[in-house]
């Protein structure tokens, strides 16, 4: 016989054992399994195992067979194997406030762990045990009993306690709310079976404070902890909602009413809010998420469901003072246009060169819609906020100060360079040409704007590349946005330029930074080469030719070009510098540029276009 199964009639106190390898589902503590247990314990000892030792157990005896009696169809707590001590089947306790503990083992003669199921909770139990598991276990659970999960003759209570519970058999369908315990946070799990494995869970949630949950008009099961009682929500009663509320879940139009609410935040800064239009937590229910930092305005629609919040603090009816003046200097958080905070053109330095973020609002429910306009930046930040606006949020931007920008300062005033950010021109920078520190690692994007509100039609361009930046600001620019581009210095104040026999993606200025001539570059056949020939660095009218295409890239730069600019490009040479090898030109080649009788042989060639592609070819001079 290579393994013996043993059972103990433990009867004082809780029983200790352990083995020198596996009683398979054991916790391993110092290379021997061990397992405490109530009730008449079982053991498996193999050939093989180093020794056996157990305290509290009483005396162990062979299990030989099934006991002389039937399995049992009630049972208390301890172990039991299925089939031979106890029937399989539904069987339900009640351990009320003390702590149940149950599992089913699929085997006993594995050497990998056996929990195939159970829970441990307090209050109400339900239990599954499938033929094919070999034993369970359960300990403060109390007297197991045969359950009926079909009973046609069930009366369902509109309330119920923790544990876990039939639906349509122990509770009603409908919609449910529970005030969890003090300083717990309530968790719910609607079940699809009783057997305690994770796959019969079909949806869980959570709630601090309270837990709401739809439980659906099927044979389903529901289970709870800490959570509290559950009460079914009556739409036929009446009371009156409260006014004030903390954090929670809280049924709209039962504990409150739909409106515009504030809350201060939370202590840490940031708190989350949701609105829910159903009870369950499918992302279809769940038309609006936010999670906002500072001072918070919340709109609970009258179709809305369920109200839910984190970390925000109180809320109170928000209403607007049209009576005092409103604020020209504000702080991070949520406000109302017009009535706490006036339209006009704010300006804020962030903290620690922190990135701010900011929203131009046309209402408070939350949804991607209210979002009329999203900006972030760093260093310096400048907004425009409308009349028509109906609220405006930040986050990590400082405090924000109107600001009047018809008022140019002095030309010398004026700083000679300055960093990124957003910035007014004539009053915090001037205008005129400036390069920005190269920085092959990271790309630098700046734009001319003509107005401050984040709107896309106010960037009179955008260009963003790695490497060396330069920009000219006109007169008639409103402003100058960049981030990653370093520091912008002006060009008469920028230190002697050396003219570089090669050069990498960027933005040059023809014979002071690189020379006229004719480049090769060495971009792969995956990145796309981007280049331009300049009049001017405005980045709108200032384009002589722009090429965009993959392979290696040749460009001629003449002496009368202001200047020129590549992106995906890698490294320019120039041809002339090159040696190039005397072996035969490949008479096969891909897409690119390339010196004919160098790179390529003269001659007639064809070309296959991939499908649904188009193919240009030119031939230069």
């Amino acid at each position: 016989m290579s393994t013996v199964i043993y059972t103990a009639d433990q009867n004082q106190g809780r029983c200790l054992w352990f083995t020198r390898t596996d009683f398979t589902y054991q916790p391993n503590y110092d290379g021997l399994v061990t397992w405490w247990r109530v009730g008449e314990p079982i053991v498996e000892l193999k050939i093989g195992d180093g020794g056996f030792y157990s305290i509290r157990c009483g005396t162990w005896q062979i299990r030989k067979g099934g006991r002389p009696s039937e399995p049992l169809s009630e049972f208390n707590d301890g172990s039991y194997l299925v089939g031979v001590d106890i029937e399989p089947g539904d069987y339900m306790a009640d351990a009320g406030d003390n702590a149940c503990r149950w599992f089913r083992n699929s085997s006993f003669n594995v050497a990998v762990p056996d929990f195939s199921g159970g829970y441990q909770s307090i209050g109400r139990q339900i239990a599954t045990i499938l033929p094919s598991v070999t034993g369970v276990y359960s300990d403060g659970c109390g007297a197991w009993e045969p359950f009926d999960p079909d009973d046609a003759h069930a009366e369902p209570e509109p309330t119920i306690g923790a544990g876990t519970f039939a639906v349509g058999i122990d509770v009603q369908p409908g919609v449910y709310f529970a005030d969890a315990r003090e300083g717990r946070q309530c968790r719910w799990f609607i079940l699809g079976g009783f057997t305690g494995r994770d796959e019969d869970i079909v949806e869980g949630g959570s709630g601090i404070s309270r837990g709401i949950v739809e439980l659906p008009d099927a044979p389903v099961g529901f289970r709870s902890i800490d959570c509290g009682h559950w009460t079914q929500v009556d739409p036929n009663i009446e009371i009156d909602a409260a006014k004030t509320f903390g954090d929670g879940e809280h049924v709209v139009n039962l504990h409150i009413s739909p409106g515009l609410y504030q809350s201060p935040g939370g202590e840490r800064g940031q708190c989350s809010w949701r609105r829910f239009i159903g009870f369950g937590t499918g992302p279809g229910n769940n038309p609006a998420v936010r999670i906002p930092t500072g001072r918070n305005i919340a709109e609970i629609e009258t179709t809305d469901t369920v109200f839910e919040s984190y970390g925000c603090g109180g809320w109170e009816p928000f209403v607007p003072d049209t009576q005092s003046e409103a604020l020209v200097t504000f702080e991070r958080g949520t406000w109302a246009v017009n009535t706490e905070i006036s339209p006009g053109t704010y300006v804020a330095k962030e903290p620690d060169g922190r990135v701010c973020y900011w929203s131009r609002l046309s209402a408070f429910t939350g949804e991607p819609d209210d979002y009329t306009v999203s900006e972030q930046s760093v260093n310096h930040s400048i907004t425009t906020i409308h009349s028509h606006d109906v609220g405006f949020y930040s986050q990590g931007c400082g405090i924000w100060t109107l600001v009047t920008t018809e008022s140019p300062a002095s030309t010398a005033e004026l700083p000679d360079s300055f960093e990124n950010g957003i910035y007014i021109v004539n009053q915090n920078i001037g205008q005129g040409t400036y390069v920005a520190d190269a920085n092959e690692d990271s790309n630098c994007f700046w734009s001319r704007l003509s107005g401050f509100d984040g709107d896309a039609f106010n960037r009179i361009n955008d260009y963003g590349s790695p490497g060396q930046a330069i920009a000219t600001i006109l007169e008639s620019d409103k402003g100058f946005r960049s981030r990653g581009c370093g520091t912008w210095s002006r060009l008469d104040e920028a230190e002697g330029a050396i003219i570089a026999p090669t050069f990498s993606d960027g933005t040059y200025r023809v014979g002071v930074d690189i020379s006229p001539g004719t480049y090769i570059s060495t971009s792969t056949g995956i990145a796309t080469c981007r280049w331009r020939r300049l009049s001017d660095f405005t980045w709108t009218s200032g384009n002589i030719v722009e090429v965009i295409a993959a392979g290696p890239k040749i460009a001629t730069i003449l002496p009368t070009d202001t200047g020129f600019a590549s992106a995906g490009c890698g490294e320019w040479t120039p041809i002339d510098t090159l040696q190039f090898p005397q072996s035969e030109p490949p008479r096969r080649f891909s897409n690119g540029s390339y010196l004919v009788g160098v790179h390529i042989e003269p001659g007639t060639y064809y070309a296959q276009p991939r499908r649904l592609g188009s193919c240009r070819w030119s031939i230069a001079d």
